[in-house]
């Protein structure tokens, strides 16, 4: 019960293992703080080679023109002959140009931009590898690109002159494009990569701008598009990493960056250039990459910047890298709601590459409770905990924020946080207490029990030995059922003092016998049965206990029945009772204490084989049986005097000659019924829960 309440108090965001769709303000609150814009700086200086079209590739470009003529596969002009001409080299601008021996020689720098999310705490962010580690050709088209972008309008207008049309004059300038990319040599080439975010502190300038490292990289679309950087911070915010694998067609998808165009819009003022943009849509389709792996399409809107930016599913976990969209080949243009992500599972194993973890961290753990608490209008719970992740991050985007709005709603009375004892809800923490004091309350029982039971084993092993004076050989044994002439389920010699306890009346006395066999069964009396001649010497005169102590409550509570009569089956007693045993200590009905006789002396040791009475009531005939027991006995020398101990009050004057003058059995005024031992055969008092001789469990 008390594990049941205890596992009923987990928060339902810890025991809900399966995360639940999010609102799109809720995924936006808890994913912003670890998206981060990536900003990459360029320098270089250019040696540009100058193309020229030789004698000999201008004849042979006229005569594939003059061929097309011929074939009709052109019309018969001058213009489709340039044409044609141009589309040739176009196509292949490497074996028409050649260099001339001149180059260009320039400073060229350049900015290019895009997004990524961190994964860890400690500042490692993923991002697209086209934007932090282009190929150089790439570096070098963009460098020319920016070069050309001058002087492009005066060279179509000179090649216009000519005679070309503005698309073969375009085309014309794009061929140049790509040789002098192959051609131009970069020197002094400078790569800067930083972040720009203001979660994590740690940082060595207190600005939002940190410089970061390239820590693994893989290789451009149609390659895995993705990198890892490293940034010096610490309690940086985290999104959380999921599975592609368990993506289908038609799921909501949720992009968040920072494109270019909504960025870097001049009509926008700078300090909204750090907020990023949220986008959604469906997985519209998974498609393979030149068969090496899967990428994921949707529709939801991506542009220039957005790349390396998360693709987060419904529960806000990130399932894809933004990478790239499509493009009209006929115009150039970018086609809307045709773009691609590469999944989480190439993701993952570049970290695994990188020797890289990804986890949430302390504020990261704080935040995302704040903002359970704060769905729920938990004001005053939220509250502590935005404060916690503002200690450890300051410059998170929007703990202080959220503070300010949890404090408002707080003041203005609409906080609905539960009373709380010790962290939780008042009835989840009445339902522990309450499992707690039962759990105690049994325990509670079960030790005050074992008590008692120990309590009363203390007091049997150390109840004062009961006193004997000497008896005929018939009243040794005790007159009546009970008293055994097995030493070890009686009180045993080797323990002096270990007596019988006496009970209530009534009640079945029990001797504590002091062998091996612990508590022992002794002799016990039935009710109305009164004093009988040998009784108080079978069951000593002990002090009595109170009825709780000295009783069984489940034997009160289950009674027995009395089993069917049965007569006993032991051999007729001889005619002449035997003498007592000299070492039977103070066994049932003998007339010794502790060892020593009735006159005070000490027995002399001597071995031999005596013989002793036992007594059983025969309810049939109405009178005692005697039974001669043979024991192997062992006498003490006689060491030191002892004093005697007092006679049992209820026990009957001793005769004259004990030996010769034996006592006669009191009569009893009820017939007892006896049960038979399974086991040993043993008649028993149908009081007894267990055989006096085997202590076998009586049916």
């Amino acid at each position: 019960m008390l594990f049941a309440m205890l596992a009923g108090a987990v928060p339902a965001s810890a025991a809900d293992d399966t995360p639940k769709p999010l609102s799109s303000r809720r995924l936006f609150d808890q994913s912003r703080p670890g998206v981060q814009l990536v900003t990459v700086r360029f320098s270089a200086g250019l040696v540009v080679p100058e193309p020229v079209v030789t004698r000999s590739n201008g004849l042979a470009l006229e005569a594939m023109a003059a061929d097309k003529i011929r074939r009709g596969a052109i019309p018969a002009t001058r213009t489709a002959a340039r044409g044609a001409i141009i589309d040739e080299m176009a196509r292949n601008p490497f074996r028409w140009f050649t260099e001339t021996g001149r180059v260009h020689r320039s400073n060229a720098k350049l900015t290019a931009t895009g997004s990524g999310f961190s994964i860890t705490p400690n500042g490692y962010i993923v991002t697209n590898a086209h934007v932090v580690a282009p190929k150089d050709d790439d570096i070098k088209a963009a460098f020319l690109a920016r070069e050309f972008s001058n002087d492009s309008d005066e060279f179509i207008a000179d090649v216009r002159q000519d005679g070309l049309t503005q698309s073969q004059a375009t085309k014309l300038l794009g061929a140049i494009v790509r040789w002098s990319t192959r051609m131009t040599k970069l020197v002094d080439y400078k790569r800067t990569i930083a972040v720009v975010g203001s979660t994590g502190s740690g940082a060595k300038s207190p600005s939002k701008r940190r410089i970061a490292k390239l820590v693994d990289a893989g290789e451009e679309f149609p390659g895995k598009d993705v990198a890892v950087l490293k940034v010096s911070a610490r309690n940086m915010a985290t999104v959380q990493l999921g599975d592609d694998t368990e993506l289908s067609t038609g799921d909501r998808l949720f992009v968040l960056g920072f494109p270019g165009p909504a960025t870097f819009n001049p009509a926008l003022s700078k300090d909204s250039q750090g907020e990023p943009t949220l986008t959604q849509g469906v997985l519209s389709a998974k498609k393979q990459v030149n068969r090496s792996y899967t990428v994921l399409q949707t529709d939801a809107g991506m542009t220039h910047g957005n790349s390396g930016g998360p693709v987060f599913d419904e529960q806000g976990r990130v399932v894809g890298v933004a990478t790239l969209g499509s493009v009209d080949p006929n115009t150039g243009r970018e086609v809307s709601g045709l773009n691609f992500a590469v999944p989480a599972s190439i993701v993952n194993e570049l970290l695994r590459h990188a020797k890289v973890t990804a986890s949430v961290g302390t504020a990261g753990a704080a935040y995302r409770e704040a903002l359970d608490d704060f769905d729920r209008q938990w004001y005053k719970r939220s509250l502590p905990l935005l404060q916690e992740v503002k200690s450890l991050d300051p410059g998170h985007p929007l703990a202080g924020k959220l503070i300010k709005d949890s404090q408002t709603a707080i003041d203005q009375g609409r906080d609905r946080t539960p009373l709380e004892i010790l962290g939780l809800p008042v009835l989840q923490f009445a339902g522990i207490a309450a499992a707690i004091v039962v759990v105690l309350v049994g325990l509670g029982v079960l030790s005050l029990r074992r008590r008692r039971r120990r309590q009363r084993q203390r007091q049997r092993g150390r109840a004062p030995a009961p006193a004997f004076e000497p008896r005929p050989a018939q009243d040794a044994q005790g007159a009546g059922w009970g008293a055994q002439g097995n030493a070890a389920w009686g009180a045993q010699a080797e323990h002096p003092g270990w007596g019988a306890q006496a009970e209530p009346p009534g009640r079945a006395s029990q001797a504590s016998g002091g062998g091996a066999h612990g508590a022992a069964v002794g002799a016990q009396s039935p009710p109305g049965w009164g004093a009988q001649p040998g009784a108080a010497q079978a069951f000593g005169a002990g002090t009595p206990r109170a009825e709780d102590e000295n009783a069984d409550w489940w034997r009160e509570a289950s009674p027995r029945q009395p089993a069917a009569e049965v007569p006993p089956t032991d051999p007729a007693p001889p005619a002449t009772p035997a003498a007592p045993a000299a070492d039977e200590g103070y066994e049932y009905g003998y007339g010794y204490v502790n060892g020593h006789n009735g006159a005070g002396t000490p027995p002399p040791r001597r071995s031999g084989r005596t013989a002793a009475v036992q007594s059983w009531w025969n309810p049939e005939e109405g009178q005692t049986v005697e039974l001669p027991v043979v024991r192997d006995t062992e006498f003490v020398e006689p060491v030191e005097p002892v004093e005697f101990a007092e006679f049992d009050e209820f026990a009957e004057p001793a005769a004259a000659d004990p030996v010769t003058q034996p006592r006669q059995p009191a009569t009893r005024p009820q017939t007892t019924r006896t049960v038979v031992c399974e086991n040993c055969g043993r008649h028993n008092h149908p009081s007894l829960h267990y055989c006096e001789q085997c202590w076998t469990v009586l049916s």
